[in-house]
C-alpha cells in the first residue's frame, strides 16, 4: 500500500494575513456583542439609580483587578532592574567585577 502525504502550500505571509483577518473578525464580533448587550441592559433596567450603582461597583472592581495585576509586574520589573545594574547593588557588583579583572 502506498501512502501519500500532502504538505501545506501556504507561505508564512499568507499565514500572517489569515491570522490578522481572523483576529479582526473576532474583534469586530466582540465589539458588536458588547454593544448589543449594553443596549439590552439599558433597555431592561428601568431604574437609573440601579444602573448607576452597578456601574460604580463594576468600575471599582475593574480598578482593583487592574491594580493587582499591574502591581505584580511593577515589582518584578523593579527587581529585574536591580539585579541587572540599573539601580542599587547591580552597579556595585559590576564595579567589583571590573576591579577583580
Amino acid at each position: 500500500s502506498t501512502t501519500t502525504t500532502t504538505t501545506s502550500t501556504t507561505t508564512p505571509t499568507e499565514s500572517v494575513v489569515q491570522k490578522a483577518i481572523s483576529s479582526t473578525i473576532q474583534m469586530l464580533l466582540l465589539r458588536l456583542s458588547s454593544f448589543v448587550l449594553t443596549m439590552l441592559t439599558k433597555r431592561c433596567v428601568s431604574d437609573i439609580h440601579t444602573l448607576g450603582t452597578v456601574d460604580v461597583t463594576l468600575d471599582l472592581l475593574r480598578g482593583t483587578a487592574l491594580f493587582l495585576g499591574r502591581e505584580g509586574f511593577r515589582l518584578a520589573f523593579g527587581r529585574h532592574q536591580n539585579r541587572h545594574g540599573r539601580h542599587g547593588q547591580g552597579q556595585q557588583c559590576k564595579k567589583q567585577n571590573q576591579k577583580q579583572q
